[in-house]
Parts: structure tokens; sequence; C-alpha cells
């Protein structure tokens, strides 16, 4: 009997992020950073995350299929340079000599629909939805060493794919590509105004991520029967 994706589930997820946040400086300065980190299993350290997820499916007698999802993900440990995902860029000011800006991401999030087609017991859908992260950034002086470390939230949108699969009775396994874009957005005010230093990233991360669900999982789900399983970044 096909697999019926009605419900409710909840689950978490693994994954990799890569990308770019493309900055600029006042007068004619710019740059791009490189979210791609090497993956360091002994500090735990790189591009990639963990998180958690859950949302409701609702599967159409034609087997067409529709849902809401959120999740939110967290980086992996920093590395010495206090970066997870992320990158730090070094560039001379045109008064304050050399200095490095650099960003990492803290958490991040998304809330979007799903529609897909469920032929037999695979899932095959889109995503798409409202994207959010919270990131710390940092300008620092190298001849001092004064820094300067806000935190920024940031809002965008995300739009990716995925295929989806049961592995045993209640629980499925997913891999998921999503795009997020969280457009150009004032980052950075230096309290030195002679600087004149001003930030603008534009970014577009890619997310790429195997996660596992456990499905109808709240009062009302149908009982143990012919009904398979369900799996699920965010």
């Amino acid at each position: 009997m096909p697999y019926d994706w009605s419900g409710f589930y909840a689950g978490g997820h693994l994954g990799y992020a890569w990308g770019s946040s493309n900055w600029t400086a006042v007068p004619g300065i710019s740059g791009s950073l490189d979210f791609a980190q090497p993956i360091d299993n002994f500090d735990q350290t790189g591009s990639f995350f963990g998180g958690f997820q859950g949302g409701y499916n609702y599967l159409l007698p034609n087997r067409f299929l529709i849902g809401a999802e959120a999740d939110a993900s967290f980086p992996s440990h920093q590395n010495l340079s206090g970066i997870s995902i992320g990158d730090t860029s070094t560039f001379t000011s045109p008064t304050l000599g050399a200095e490095s800006y650099s960003e990492t991401l803290l958490s991040s999030g998304t809330v979007r629909v799903r529609v897909g087609y469920a032929p037999g017991n695979w899932l095959f859908y889109a995503t798409g939805g409202f994207a959010w992260t919270h990131d710390q950034l940092s300008l620092t002086r190298l001849a001092t060493g004064a820094t300067e470390s806000p935190s920024l939230w940031r809002l965008g949108w995300a739009a990716g794919a995925g295929v989806e699969i049961p592995i045993m009775p209640h629980w499925t396994a997913r891999l998921e590509y999503l795009f997020t874009d969280y457009g150009r957005t004032p980052q950075l005010r230096p309290r030195d105004e002679a600087d004149r230093v001003r930030f603008v990233s534009a970014r577009g991360a890619r997310w790429l991520e195997l996660s596992v669900r456990r499905q109808s999982i709240v009062c009302g789900a149908k009982p143990d029967g012919p009904r398979q399983a369900d799996v699920d970044h965010g």
C-alpha cells in the first residue's frame, strides 16, 4: 500500500553550507567572503550545521502533497579565528590602515511551504518561503587590536527541492537542497566617522542537508496499520 504522508511531524537534520557575502567599504574598497570552510573532525569546526524542524503534510487523493514547515539550524564550533560558517577579509583603510572584517553565522531558520508529488513510497517536492539568519560581525584595526563586534538579524527568502522516503514505521529520511538570500543589508558602521567605512552584504547561501523525522506525533494521528514511516535541514 502506498505510504500516507499526511500528518504532523518533527525531526532533526545535519548539513553542509556554502555561499558568499559581498561587502563594500567607501571609498572604492570591496571584497567577498567565502562561507565554505573545511571540516575538521577533531575540532568539530567547518561549514556544517545541525538543527530541528517540524511541520504538517496533507496528501490529496491524486497523490499531490501540500504542507508547511519551520526549521532552525545552528553551526559547528567556531575555529581559532572565531568563524563557523563565515569568513574573514583584510583590507587597508584610507585613514586607519590595515583592518580585518569577518562575518560568522550564529543561527538561521526558515518558514516554508512544501508542494510535491508522491508516487508509491517516494516524495518529490519543491519548497520556498521566509528565511532568517543571526550573524556576528567584526571589524578589527590590526595595528591596535581595537574591535567592534555587533550582531545582526537578516531577513530574506529561501527556495529549494528535495526527495524523501520512509525508512521504518513512522520514520522517514530526506535529502534537501535549499538556497537562501538576504539581499543587501547595511552591516557595520565604525564609531570613527572620519574613516567613513560602510559595509553592505548581498548573500546567497546553499544548504545541503540530510534529515530524519518522526511522522504523526500528535493527538489525532492515524493509528498503526498499513501506514508506513517518515524522516527528514532545514
